[in-house]
């Protein structure tokens, strides 16, 4: 096409994807700012100066304000929780929108833990949206001790199944049943 090089406006990807370029075919700036949750970088633009042969030398600089945050994870142990509250601190929660969803099953200390990391989410992000509804109650014996009286029928099933590992999703459907039937 007889030119040095092209520019054109904003996408949602910078191209070319380094900070800093020279002599490239084409420029594109990303977004001066992200605008939604599919958009997980900076925002940035081009800074380009000319030289007299007509090569381009570009610095890419940060613009946007404000970052999106979108976390899927499951949740099966403190362990995972602990990765998660980790991801969550190398945000600047001051100005991110943050979107969690998790699933899982957690031990009733597990989930006071991720509640006490979700309030803290909540308290110091710009925004949160959180969906907890597919985390569930990691059943175990004291779990079992604690809900339902000794020899009751559903402690003696329930208990039964929590001896055999290999029962694990036994044991939690047949709580949720015993609790639907307690309603």
């Amino acid at each position: 096409a007889g030119v040095s090089f092209w520019l054109t406006r904003h996408t949602h990807v910078r191209i070319p994807q380094a900070k800093r370029s020279e002599g490239a075919v084409y420029y594109i700036p990303s977004t001066h700012t992200p605008d939604g949750f599919d958009c997980s970088h900076e925002g940035s633009a081009w800074y380009i100066e000319v030289d007299l042969s007509g090569k381009a030398i570009a610095q890419a600089f940060t613009t946007g304000a404000i970052r999106f945050a979108d976390y899927e994870r499951t949740v099966n142990s403190a362990a995972d929780i602990q990765l998660l509250s980790e991801a969550l601190a190398r945000q600047d929660l001051a100005r991110t929108l943050v979107k969690i969803f998790l699933k899982g099953r957690l031990s009733e200390e597990d989930r006071r833990s991720l509640d006490t990391l979700v309030q803290s989410v909540r308290d110091r992000s710009l925004y949160c949206e959180i969906d907890l509804n597919a985390i569930s109650l990691n059943v175990d014996l004291n779990t079992i001790d604690r809900t339902f009286p000794r020899g009751s029928l559903a402690h003696r099933l329930l208990t039964a199944l929590a001896d055999k590992p290999e029962d694990s999703l036994a044991l939690q459907l047949a709580h949720e049943l015993v609790k639907e039937a307690r309603r």
